[in-house]
């Protein structure tokens, strides 16, 4: 990590009852425990040190275990919806709920992980944003681990032509997009879908609220 511009470490724990029963097997306290023990992070040399707290969205604990960390010295606490489990609404009332504490330490940012079980992981990414996250963890065409994640162009898109709404610079070049996704799907394990939004191949430019049919109307009959 010595030649990177900005170093990270990023620290998992369980949080969730299931979690901490079936996986870790320990009590609330012992997850609060290991996670004050965290205080060594001080010491770390780094730019950031994240802490993601598994399975945050079905726990009792996570603002405890969040606010734990903060103390310690974790710059980017991470809620990750590990089941693809919420809706934006509950996304948006957990992180406004965060955002509280979090106040009195400006340097923290809050950071979403949404998976797509449920196909909002775009949406409750969204919803995290609107109530102070300002760090998305997404990938290119939502790629991964059992139905995907959030997807980093739709996110991005939504951003930049809903700025009147959300206010959120990305600073992505967004006209690499398209490329990108298509190199994406040119890997044999991925399938190219044409109508992805934002950057699928069928993706239509509309005027207005014009349907495609109008569009192509007017494109054979163009008005004088």
């Amino acid at each position: 990590m010595a030649p990177a511009r900005k170093k990270r470490f990023t620290i998992f724990l369980a949080t969730s009852p299931i979690h901490r029963t079936a996986k870790l097997n320990m009590s609330c306290e012992q997850v609060l425990r290991a996670a004050h023990e965290f205080s060594c992070l001080r010491g770390v040399p780094g730019d950031d040190v994240e802490f993601s707290a598994e399975d945050a969205i079905r726990t009792e604990m996570g603002l405890e275990v969040l606010q734990a960390v903060a103390d310690a010295g974790a710059k980017t606490l991470n809620v990750p919806d590990t089941v693809g489990y919420s809706t934006p609404a509950e996304i948006g009332d957990l992180f406004r709920l965060i955002e509280q504490p979090r106040a009195a330490q400006p340097h923290v940012r809050l950071s979403a992980h949404c998976h797509n079980d449920l196909g909002m992981a775009v949406a409750n990414s969204l919803a995290a944003v609107q109530a102070g996250a300002r760090q998305v963890e997404c990938t290119i065409n939502g790629i991964g681990g059992a139905r995907g994640n959030c997807a980093l162009e739709e996110v991005v898109m939504a951003l930049r032509t809903r700025s009147d709404l959300f206010g959120i610079s990305t600073g992505i070049d967004t006209t690499q997009l398209s490329a990108v996704s298509r190199l994406v799907c040119a890997s044999p394990a991925h399938r190219s879908c044409a109508t992805r939004p934002a950057v699928g191949k069928k993706c239509v430019r509309t005027r207005g609220r014009y349907s495609p049919a109008r569009v192509m109307q007017e494109r054979a009959h163009p008005t004088k």
